[in-house]
């Protein structure tokens, strides 16, 4: 459980990005297996293009399932909160890490008045 703050900006550099990509895929990556089950909504708790924790996409072998959130330091910028009109995604570096399979991310939001984050439940 990574507690936020994974890089120390919102947009960190590509060789940055890469860095911690290939540190992932390294070591959270493999065969063993995974000791735990999510009990409850996933859908509720990830980003809506892959609402579920990656160890249970077929496509990967997790042996290490990394969660995160973000913190003060990495959290989305404006820029990354709203699609821009550039054609721009909306999307920030631990979206990136979600979408490839690497870093299963929750509790984004895009209200920091209103924060709500939903608990993913963990049973061993």
């Amino acid at each position: 459980l990574l507690a936020g703050d994974l890089f120390h900006e919102s947009k960190p550099s590509t060789s940055c990005l890469n860095k911690c990509m290939l540190i992932l895929r390294k070591y959270c990556m493999g065969n063993e297996p995974i000791h735990v089950q999510i009990v409850g909504d996933q859908a509720s708790c990830f980003p809506k293009d892959f609402c579920w924790s990656n160890f249970y996409d077929s496509n990967y072998n997790v042996g290490l399932a990394v969660y995160s959130i973000h913190g003060n330091h990495d959290k989305p910028s404006e820029h990354f909160i709203q699609p821009n009109q550039n054609g721009g995604s909306g999307a920030c570096s631990l979206n990136l890490l979600h979408t490839a399979g690497l870093v299963n991310y929750f509790g984004f939001t895009s209200e920091v008045d209103d924060v709500l984050i939903n608990p993913i439940l963990l049973q061993k």
